[in-house]
């Protein structure tokens, strides 16, 4: 996963994504949600603000990213993420 997730993190978009607490979504769902366009013509819209699970992102620990986080029945709890300010060097934290 250390591996996987150093290329991963070379990536500016995946980087971003992996160190975002929390990001507004939209979406055209249905008629029930409307917005007004420029030119007057009513589209659907509809917007919902989505948090990370990563408690690490609310912390005092400044510049963590955490890629992997969770908790699965045969893995336990998992954490993969590089230390801040130097992605060649990791950390396992359990």
């Amino acid at each position: 996963m250390a591996i996987l997730t150093s290329y991963a993190l070379q990536n500016e978009t995946f980087a971003k994504i992996v160190s975002t607490e929390e990001a507004v979504i939209t979406w055209l769902p249905d008629e029930e949600s409307k917005s007004v366009t420029e030119n007057g013509e009513e589209k659907p819209l509809k917007q919902r603000t989505i948090h990370s699970t990563n408690r690490l992102l609310r912390s005092d620990y400044q510049g963590i990213n955490g890629v992997k986080t969770g908790t699965t029945p045969r893995a336990g709890n998992c954490l993969v993420a590089p230390q801040p300010g130097r992605a060649d060097n990791w950390q396992l934290l359990y």
